[in-house]
């Protein structure tokens, strides 16, 4: 770990004490939707990872950040806030995926509800693809190819 002094690290501590701050206050206290909290959560502790910890010890500066871990907590930042702000309309099952006039659409909206959690969400996707592919389901699980694996 980095020791930074000076303005810079104080800067830093003040961002690490919000961090904390917000993690005491959303445990204890607040609520926020689950996809705002983990935005704001990522947000706050990913450029720390980057500007307290040197990418290649013994070659990065020890006491201080160099101009790319700069630029990779910055670039952290981008995907975290355009998750909050786009929070409400990434949750809409409608947005993520267009399957107006799609087959299985009609008793999604007969039932008046859409995806409760991401599970229920990839099976309606995987039933409107495979639908659409002419591929039938069974196939899809019995090869496991719905499944990511690593």
């Amino acid at each position: 770990m980095r020791d930074l002094k000076g303005g810079t690290g104080i800067a830093i501590a003040c961002w690490a004490v919000i961090a904390a701050l917000f993690q005491m206050y959303t445990s204890g206290f607040g609520f926020f939707e689950p996809r705002e909290q983990r935005s704001i959560h990522l947000l706050l502790l990913m450029p720390l990872a980057y500007l307290l910890f040197p990418a290649r010890p013994g070659r990065s500066p020890q006491d201080h950040p160099s101009i790319a871990d700069w630029g990779l907590a910055f670039l952290c930042l981008l995907p975290n806030i355009y998750s909050y702000v786009q929070a409400n309309r990434i949750k809409i099952v409608g947005s993520l995926m267009p399957m107006s006039g799609m087959p299985g659409r009609g008793d999604i909206e007969a039932n008046g509800r859409a995806a409760r959690d991401d599970l229920e969400l990839l099976h309606m996707w995987e039933r409107v693809t495979c639908t659409r592919a002419g591929v039938p389901m069974t196939v899809i699980r019995q090869r496991d190819m719905s499944l990511v694996k690593a």
